[in-house]
């Protein structure tokens, strides 16, 4: 029963889920904790991975917004200095 239990905390559900338990497959709960185990840990990375490709999207985002700013601003004083001379 507790390789049962295991197994189905592995799965993915929701509320409302039926399962039907059948037997053809037999394994002890000490392997089935270990494969939890291991996709606990797989989830945990994948997360992690996703977050950090989100954080380094915004970071990259607001470096061109920085460098569109920093860019402009210098055809301002440019042509602001361009006009000066030419005076």
């Amino acid at each position: 029963m507790r390789a049962v239990c295991f197994r189905l905390q592995r799965m993915y559900s929701s509320c409302g889920d039926e399962y039907r338990v059948e037997c053809f497959h037999l394994s002890d709960a000490e392997s089935e904790a270990a494969e939890l185990t291991e996709q606990q840990v797989n989830r945990a990375r994948y997360q992690k991975e996703e977050r950090d490709k989100e954080q380094a999207v915004k970071e990259l985002e607001e470096i061109k917004a920085n460098q569109k700013e920093y860019l402009e601003n210098l055809e301002n004083s440019i042509e602001e200095h361009l006009e000066e001379v030419a005076a």
